[in-house]
């Protein structure tokens, strides 16, 4: 089974979201990163958009489309915001996680020099206001990951971004896979549990499919209140619930692979 993984987030300005959809669909149908160079044999295992869009302000940088401008008070205020959020400040955030069999010997300075080098990455690079990247590893549960149910009825997904003081990880992961059969028999079914390895290395993220019914608190059972004596889950120092959908590009690369596997 393969433990690491490369997961993406990337947000997108909403008026771009359809050319990001398509320039995402052309660079799977080239083969992704082994059309870029054959050496990282990364395979595309997840793509999810947020259902909604919200309201991004970005991390200061100089402005593509301010560039040729003079430098006046009037402009001034703009100098530093990303040109391609000057019409909206509306944005889309998408989840890309990409399976990577080995990290031994993994040249990522070729890999992104090669990228580059690709039109089709640059397509994708160019709708982009954000980019965050790390490698994590699958925390390995009994009966889990769950497959992906591509049903159109129960297509609802939640991610789970939690920070956790680093004495209560381990206590949290074996809380959290001796619930997994409870929260699968009231609809929650886990797609995946992973823990940074690269960036803030205290940080758990968790992928859930559900039905639309247990959507309004995006909250698990056993997180919600409980009675008096439980034993709570260690609390967190921060956390983020999002809810997303299956990219369009996700469900064509499945469907190429299941033709594919049918020939």
């Amino acid at each position: 089974m393969i433990d690491h993984y490369l997961q993406v987030e990337l947000i997108v300005p909403q008026d771009r979201a359809d050319a990001f959809e398509r320039a995402s669909d052309a660079f799977l149908v080239s083969g992704g990163f082994s059309g870029v160079t054959p050496n990282p044999e990364y395979r595309f295992e997840l793509g999810l958009r947020t259902v909604e869009p919200f309201v991004y302000r970005p991390y200061g940088r100089f402005s593509r489309a301010l560039s040729d401008v003079a430098f006046n008070a009037e402009n001034q205020p703009n100098v530093f915001r990303d040109g391609r959020l000057i019409e909206t400040e509306l944005v889309h955030r998408y989840i890309h996680l990409w399976s990577v069999p080995n990290l031994i010997g993994l040249d990522l300075d070729a890999i992104m020099r090669a990228c580059v080098d690709n039109n089709l990455y640059l397509d994708i690079d160019d709708q982009v206001v954000r980019e965050v990247q790390n490698f994590v590893r699958l925390v390995h549960q009994p009966g889990f990951p769950a497959p992906i149910d591509p049903d159109p009825v129960n297509t609802q997904f939640v991610r789970v971004v939690r920070r956790l003081k680093g004495v209560d990880m381990a206590k949290y992961l074996f809380r959290w896979g001796a619930q997994l059969p409870v929260w699968a028999a009231q609809g929650w079914h886990a797609l995946g549990q992973f823990q940074n390895i690269t960036g803030l290395l205290n940080v758990v993220t968790e992928f859930w499919q559900t039905s639309e019914g247990n959507l309004p608190a995006l909250r698990l059972p056993a997180e919600r209140p409980r009675k008096a004596g439980d034993t709570p889950f260690p609390e967190g120092t921060g956390e983020a619930r999002e809810h997303y959908a299956l990219s369009v590009y996700f469900l064509n690369e499945v469907a190429r692979r299941d033709a594919a596997a049918e020939q």
